[in-house]
């Protein structure tokens, strides 16, 4: 478990290496004429995602009459979490079965 941890964190902080390179790429694809509007708005997306965050996006967690979520609602959606946390595991494991 630790040369995994090892790996990933060997993989993490040359990733970090590139990053000033990486955020130049963006700036210079976002202000080129030449790339389609769709590429130049990827790019500065990207670009404000790094400097400030992406943005928060607001739940509404009221039903149509009004009401406050159902905890049937809430428990789908705490499995939606868990599932994410899944994909985002089975992800990491892809990268370690890279580095191999």
């Amino acid at each position: 478990m630790a040369e995994k941890r090892e790996r990933l964190e060997f993989v993490v902080n040359e990733a970090r290496k590139q990053s000033v390179r990486a955020v130049e790429v963006l700036v210079e694809i976002m202000n080129d004429p030449l790339e389609t509007g769709r590429t130049r708005i990827a790019a500065a997306n990207a670009v404000l995602d790094r400097a400030f965050g992406k943005p928060v996006q607001q739940v509404d967690n009221t039903s149509s009459d009004g009401s406050m979520a159902t905890p049937k609602g809430m428990a789908a959606f705490y499995a939606a979490q868990q599932e994410q946390k899944k994909v985002e595991e089975a992800a990491k494991d892809s990268v370690d079965q890279l580095l191999h």
